[in-house]
């Protein structure tokens, strides 16, 4: 039988015995104590009241508490003692405690950076997802909202916290009103697995699965009964999964691990997990490339992780340590230093580019890279140095300086014109203080050596991270990815890659840098002034790469290449010199002038010619001469000197100003160091007498190469190939036209003896007699503003007073007609009209044979009815027509 008070199982005997007997009727009846009802019995959960009616339904009250309970045998308090784990729970891990300083809460560690900040977001998620935020130092228990408010947890960390929240008040179900707990909320969609996972830990760790409809926590069984869990979570909770950060040694751990390791109040039961006492990481200091970086640098630029910054912190690893284990980012691992050449094994490039062991361009590439990455490298004392101390030291020229200060600007900051901070090389590229290549240049230097150059932490960078610091965008980023040729292969003259270059290195042994290997010298043949490299002649198209192995194997010898590209090399089929026919005698331009042959502009047009083309001519002795040696040979006397030495340079190069930089005469043009007009005629030589001069590699090239390389351009091409006056810039002595170089050159004779170009002046009393009738003249005049003197429209162009489509226009305006007579020696008579100015000629009498004009119009002339200017216009438009027509029926 069950015993009605105490639900327990008895005798009836048992039973009878505790009857009382009514006097009255003699009946036997069993005392019952009066019950409570148990809806009304209420107890404090979390956050919200329970009934003691729900806690016997959901299990947490057995039958036999509950019915002492509601007899009165037993006080709701007595039962909230027994029943306090699942009532209130254990309680989370309220802060932290160090040695010194006492307990202290997680907001305020993460803020003094005595815990890492993902640690303490992680362990304050765990106290909200178990009731409430707690004050270690009042042992306050607080909502999110109340926490925020009173400034015991940060306002940034408020919609975190609050989602952990849910944990305890329930998530809020779209399809109903009634609150839903984690494991339902995982299931849809409202909280991803692994937090669910973490907060489920942390509420399990403390007491239980909290029911937020009831505000209690069951133990895991009864949550599954509940559809608070599922088996397949229940079984991931029984496994202990690490969800938390470990705030020793950031190590992943399970919450009931650090709870277990955790110092507990006896009387409030708080708990406080102690952390070992840390260095102040902004007093660690490491050497970074030029400049110090703290710890708390390192860590917030993501070259230390949080496990290597608490190490350091505790005192577990030392700088040292730390520095040899990021060297990479520290230090770099080495830019190239030198060249293994030299009687100590081990030179510079500035040396080696005065030794001519390297090319000059592949030298200053190597350095600037050595200046971008942090130091110039002197190879024989194993020092690094800033730009300026090289240069006082000798290890770089002076004249390298300004180059390379620009360069080391990538490593230690280019200064932002708008705001005075230091720009990284991408950031100064998007400023518009670095242009793309030479950006590409520096960057792929620094990622080759240890990552993209911070200039204000002086750390290098993985490319991902200097990304996010915005060191470089995503074009700079997609460009470096690319692997661009940015450098010059010492041995083989081609572009290729820094990481390629490094990779020929070898470390000597003293000093660990990083030494090219001397480049092997390349078969040379000479060129115009220098000597030019058989890789160089291939590149140009002079030779085939048969003609190579040819050389190496035996089969064809330096000199037979020599006399194959002689007029690529040596020669040059300028105008040479002068075949006087008067008296049958060759002689110089200049002697030419001497002897009243040529005028004095005449003169110089044709030396410049000469000098723009490779050499001044002696065509007595057959000799080709620099400027200099021809001086010294009074080929020319000194009223020329400079302006030659000046043409010479479409042959040597020009430098760009403020740099070694060498480039050719048209790129002179295009910068604007030589005018125009005065370039055109010379490469316009330069193509007549054999081809485009390549001033780096000291040879000629054809116009199609010249183009690839820069040296040439279409527009340039259309001016040269313009028949217009304005592009005739040489004189005819004989008969006084304007011509192109081209021209003046069909006119010329070759000498028998040297087969030299010679231009012929006819003997004025053999000449067949002529006669000349200067009829109409059509000048533009122009006048000077400052000196009130008339200018010619050329030397307005020249002097900058007018622009180039008003000089053309103008130009086409000016004639000089003139009528030439010419009687052959059987006395049949040639009429011409000729435009001294343009060179344009007319031969009337063959016009007048072809039926293009007629006898009526000549006589109109003859009868001065016409001027000769009308006729000119009237034969041009004639001949105009006729060109139209037969281009039409071609």
């Amino acid at each position: 039988f069950l015993d009605p008070d105490t639900e327990r199982v008895t005798s009836y005997e048992t039973l009878k015995k505790k009857c009382k007997t009514e006097p009255h009727t003699g009946l036997a009846l069993l005392p019952i104590a009066e019950r409570k009802d148990p809806s009304n019995i209420m107890f404090e959960g979390i956050r919200k009241t329970v009934s003691a009616q729900q806690l016997l339904e959901c299990g947490v009250l057995d039958k036999s508490t509950f019915t002492r309970l509601v007899n009165g045998q037993k006080t709701p308090l007595d039962v909230a003692v027994d029943q306090k784990v699942y009532l209130k729970g254990t309680g989370p891990i309220a802060g932290i405690v160090l040695a010194k300083q006492g307990k202290m809460s997680l907001s305020e560690a993460k803020k003094r950076k005595i815990i890492s900040e993902s640690s303490a977001d992680l362990l304050l998620e765990a106290q909200a997802a178990t009731g409430y935020i707690i004050d270690p130092n009042t042992d306050k228990k607080l909502t999110v909202e109340e926490a925020c408010a009173k400034g015991v947890v940060d306002f940034k960390d408020k919609n975190r916290l609050l989602a952990a929240e849910g944990a305890v008040v329930g998530y809020k179900d779209p399809s109903s009103r009634k609150p839903i707990a984690v494991f339902q909320a995982m299931t849809k969609g409202i909280l991803d697995d692994k937090t669910g996972l973490r907060l489920l830990q942390a509420q399990d760790s403390v007491g239980g699965i909290v029911d937020p409809n009831l505000g209690i926590f069951l133990p895991k069984e009864k949550a599954v009964k509940q559809n608070l869990l599922d088996e397949k979570l229940y079984q991931s909770l029984k496994q202990n999964p690490a969800c938390y950060i470990d705030p020793e040694n950031e190590r992943n751990v399970s919450y009931g691990t650090l709870k277990a390791r955790c110092n507990t109040n006896s009387q409030t039961g708080q708990h406080v997990l102690p952390v070992s006492e840390k260095f102040d990481s902004s007093k660690l200091i490491f050497e970074g490339v030029c400049k110090t970086v703290t710890a708390q640098q390192l860590l917030d630029c993501g070259i230390l992780d949080n496990r290597a910054f608490n190490q350091l912190m505790k005192g577990e690893k030392t700088i040292s340590e730390v520095t040899v284990e990021k060297k990479v980012f520290l230090k770099g691992t080495g830019s190239i230093a030198g060249v293994a050449a030299g009687p100590l094994g081990k030179m510079s490039f500035t040396e080696a580019k005065k030794q001519k062991i390297m090319s000059s361009d592949s030298a200053n590439m190597l350095l600037l890279a050595q200046a971008a990455t942090g130091h110039i490298i002197d190879p024989r004392t194993n020092q690094k140095l800033s730009v300026k101390e090289a240069c006082a030291r000798g290890v770089v020229d002076k004249e390298d300086e300004s180059v390379l200060s620009a360069a080391e600007a990538a490593a230690t900051g280019f200064k932002d014109p708008d705001s005075a901070k230091l720009l990284s090389a991408g950031q100064a590229m998007k400023k518009g203080l670095l242009d793309k290549n030479t950006a590409l240049q520096v960057l792929q230097a620094q990622e080759s050596v240890g990552g993209i150059l911070d200039p204000n932490l002086s750390v290098f960078l993985p490319k991902n991270i200097a990304r996010k610091q915005d060191l470089i965008d995503e074009d700079l980023c997609q460009a470096l990815n690319q692997l661009p040729a940015c450098f010059l292969d010492p041995d083989t003259q081609q572009p290729t890659t820094y990481m390629s270059l490094k990779k020929k290195c070898k470390s000597d042994l003293s000093t660990g840098l990083l030494l090219l290997p001397k480049p092997k010298q390349p078969m040379t043949i000479q060129g115009l002034r220098n000597q030019v490299s058989v890789t160089e002649l291939v590149e140009a198209n002079l030779i085939s790469k048969s003609d190579v192995d040819q050389l190496n194997q035996g089969k064809l010898t330096s000199k037979d290449i020599e006399d194959r590209l002689r007029s690529y090399l040596r020669g040059s089929t300028c105008i040479a010199g002068v075949y006087d026919e008067a008296h049958d005698k060759v002689m110089t331009i200049y002697q030419a002038m001497k002897d009243g042959l040529l005028r004095c502009g005449t003169t110089l047009e044709l030396l410049e010619a000469q000098a723009a083309s490779g050499f001044v001519i002696d065509p007595v002795n057959n000799l080709f001469l620099t400027v200099a040696e021809a001086y010294n040979r009074r080929l020319f006397g000194p009223e020329f000197k400079d302006k030659l030495l000046s043409a010479e340079k479409a042959v040597t190069g020009y430098k760009m100003p403020g740099t070694d930089t060498i480039i050719s005469l048209f790129q002179a043009i295009e910068k604007g160091l030589v005018e125009k007009g005065h370039g055109i005629r010379l490469l316009e030589a330069q193509i007549a007498s054999g081809g485009i001069i390549d001033p780096k590699h000291s040879h000629r090239i054809e116009v199609n190469v010249a183009y690839k390389r820069g040296y040439f351009d279409e527009e340039m091409n259309k001016i040269l190939t313009d028949e217009s006056d304005d592009t005739k810039g040489f004189f005819d002595p004989n008969t006084e036209e304007n011509l192109t170089y081209l021209d003046l050159k069909k006119r010329c004779i070759i000498d028998k003896k040297t087969g030299l170009t010679l231009l012929p002046i006819t003997d004025k009393k053999k000449q067949e007699s002529t006669k000349k009738n200067t009829v109409r003249k059509r000048r533009v005049i122009i006048v000077d503003p400052d000196t009130g003197k008339e200018m010619t429209i050329r030397e307005a162009y020249d002097k900058g007073y007018i622009e180039y489509d008003t000089y053309i226009e103008l130009s086409e305006q000016e004639c000089e007609w003139e009528e030439i007579t010419i009687t052959a020696p059987d006395g049949s008579m040639h009429f011409f009209i000729n435009d001294r100015r343009s060179g344009k000629k007319f031969d009337i009498s063959d016009l007048l044979e072809k039926g293009v004009i007629n006898e009526s119009i000549v006589q109109q002339y003859r009868t001065r009815t016409i001027t000769i200017t009308q006729l000119a216009d009237i034969v041009t438009e004639k001949t105009k027509h006729l060109s139209l027509s037969s281009s039409s029926s071609s």
